[in-house]
């Protein structure tokens, strides 16, 4: 926490390596195992649909997490969309997708 990717390769370099090409992190990297976090957030998107049967629910949340939940990585500003089906099921809709938001060196108005 609080370290930049530089940071964490120069420091932890296993750890950093792992992360890049979306492997289990080593055990000494000090993080929530992976099954813990597919768990809670299983267990999160189940309890969100239920609470709203038929609607469109937004989750936002970090790359870190989305990556234990599919095993892959769709980076730090992506949208990814997922159906939660009956008997705790998921689907994807559509993975990894940036096109909606602003692409790096173009200026955005506003900001």
């Amino acid at each position: 926490e609080g370290k930049t990717g530089p940071e964490v390769a120069a420091e932890y370099p296993d750890v950093w390596k792992a992360w890049v090409k979306s492997k289990r992190l080593p055990r000494r990297s000090g993080t929530e195992r992976e099954a813990e976090v597919v768990k809670r957030f299983t267990s999160l998107f189940s309890e969100i649909a239920e609470k709203h049967p038929g609607q469109t629910v937004v989750v936002v949340t970090h790359g870190a997490a989305i990556k234990c939940l599919l095993r892959r990585s769709v980076g730090n500003a992506s949208i990814t969309k997922l159906l939660v089906q009956p008997g705790r099921r998921l689907r994807v809709l559509s993975l990894g997708d940036s096109s909606p938001l602003p692409q790096p060196g173009l200026k955005v108005s506003g900001m």
